[in-house]
């Protein structure tokens, strides 16, 4: 697809999360336009693979960019 804004840095010190819910993204020194795939790599790094695929039917992304996170 073509590129989009991507926070860049999607990892577990830039989610604020309470009672088990994600609540806020900080840190937007990496923000530029990119492959929307590099913001999915999160759910391979932190998330169990029950989560990832919770995670994944939140989503709106199709199958090869699903792939390429």
């Amino acid at each position: 697809g073509p590129p989009v804004w991507i926070h860049g840095d999607l990892q577990s010190g830039n989610l604020l999360a309470q009672h088990g819910r994600i609540t806020a993204v900080i840190d937007f020194g990496g923000l530029g336009v990119g492959d929307p795939a590099c913001d999915l790599m999160v759910a391979w790094n932190l998330l169990s693979a029950e989560t990832r695929d919770v995670f994944r039917a939140a989503l709106t992304v199709d199958d090869a960019t699903w792939a390429r996170g």
